[in-house]
């Protein structure tokens, strides 16, 4: 049996082909730096596989070599990560088929080396029978191929055991919340309580787009996380109340601008283990600047008129952490191709 019969180098071998094709379509300097650091990783994977083939009739040796092959697949999707990440890689599709592929041989790769450690036979004498190693990653895919034998549970739910109310007592409420505590019966049929936090109005986010591809982020202090926090343009709006006729409001008051054409992106339930909150979002579009209207309790609040792209890694890098923020713009720039 030669190395090439064996299941990881074949895909190991794909891959190292589409990566190098990837690479050359890269933009000027990263063809050389992140490009030329992800063909070495890839062809790393193809060769400690081969080399740890050759050293097969050793079995630490075995495992060394694909342990290293194991790094170096791991090496290669960080590498992706980046080019992504940067958008030197632009194409999403060609992107998550990597990203797949990628992470299937690492799978292969950890099951492989299991099959190695539980079925190699430790004597090193080179004339003894070889292990059939591709009949041995047969046995490893069975286990990786049972997600496509589960069944898509929807029609079970009607059957399962649900939470039982026992009794109710309101422990606060203002203007804009209620909280209640409830006596239950949970699931597994015990009795327990849980506090439930309904929200009096609507969570509504919008992310202005300008023609330029520019949008607006509002700024403000936050005072329940005590940090300044940078945003899509935000608000309530009442249960009572379409929520595209509050969003239309909403972007009025923080940032002044009105807009004729409107797109619904999101709807999300914000923290569904603790709340009732609903929330809404909004792409607007073809955009008239005009004066804003805020809030006493906006005083504090600063508009940024920016690139669009530049809001976005702000959420890929973590300086933006607003939940309808995120969806928001992530949204928009699946919609936008970016």
């Amino acid at each position: 049996m030669s190395f090439k019969n064996l299941e990881v180098w074949q895909l190991a071998q794909m891959l190292s082909v589409k990566v190098h094709d990837m690479t050359l379509a890269l933009p000027g300097i990263e063809k050389y730096e992140t490009g030329q650091q992800i063909r070495r990783s890839i062809k790393s994977v193809r060769s400690n596989i081969v080399e740890g083939y050759g050293r097969r009739h050793y079995k630490m040796e075995f495992i060394r070599f694909l342990t290293y092959a194991l790094a170096s697949n791991d090496e290669t999707l960080d590498h992706l990560s980046v080019l992504y990440e940067t958008k030197s890689l632009k194409d999403e599709a060609e992107y998550i088929k990597l990203n797949h592929d990628l992470e299937l041989l690492g799978r292969k790769l950890n099951a492989f080396i299991k099959a190695v450690e539980k079925g190699h036979n430790d004597s090193s004498a080179v004339h003894e029978a070889p292990v059939d190693y591709s009949k041995t990653e047969d046995r490893s895919d069975t286990t990786l191929d049972l997600t496509s034998k589960i069944q898509n549970p929807v029609s079970s739910i009607q059957n399962l055991p649900q939470w039982q109310t026992l009794s109710s007592e309101q422990q606060y409420d203002n203007r804009w919340i209620t909280v209640t505590e409830y006596q239950v019966i949970n699931p597994a049929g015990k009795p327990g309580i849980y506090g439930k936090v309904h929200y009096k109005n609507k969570a509504i986010g919008i992310v202005p787009l300008d023609q330029h591809g520019n949008t607006w982020l509002v700024g403000q202090h936050r005072y329940t996380l005590d940090e300044w926090s940078w945003e899509i343009p935000e608000g309530g709006g009442a249960l009572d109340t379409d929520p595209l006729v509050s969003a239309q409001r909403e972007l009025r008051e923080e940032t002044g601008l009105t807009a004729a054409k409107w797109t619904s992106l999101v709807r999300t339930h914000l923290s569904n283990s603790v709340s009732d909150e609903e929330g809404f979002i909004f792409l607007a579009e073809e955009l008239t600047p005009g004066d804003n209207q805020l809030e006493d309790t906006e005083a504090d609040l600063r508009v940024w008129h920016l690139p669009f792209t530049e809001a976005l890694d702000m959420v890929l890098t973590g300086k933006i952490t607003d939940s309808l923020s995120i969806m928001g713009i992530l949204r928009v720039a699946r919609l936008k191709g970016l």
